[in-house]
């Protein structure tokens, strides 16, 4: 991946974030991730993430 390449999916990421919901910044990833929030009782949305639909609950 190139420098450009990972600015404008950061510029994406952000823009979809504030303007159009959570549902399509999950397009910006992967199909399967590797993608850890450490856990707490508390907190329902954190903890181990494997697939991008599993993106969008979190910045729900």
């Amino acid at each position: 991946m190139k420098i450009q390449d990972t600015r404008s999916t950061k510029v994406q990421l952000l823009e979809r974030l504030g303007a159009t919901g959570t549902e399509s910044v999950q397009t910006l990833f992967a199909k399967n991730i590797g993608w850890f929030v450490p856990d707490s009782m508390a907190l329902s949305w954190v903890g181990p993430r494997t697939k991008c639909n599993q993106v969008a609950a979190f910045f729900h």
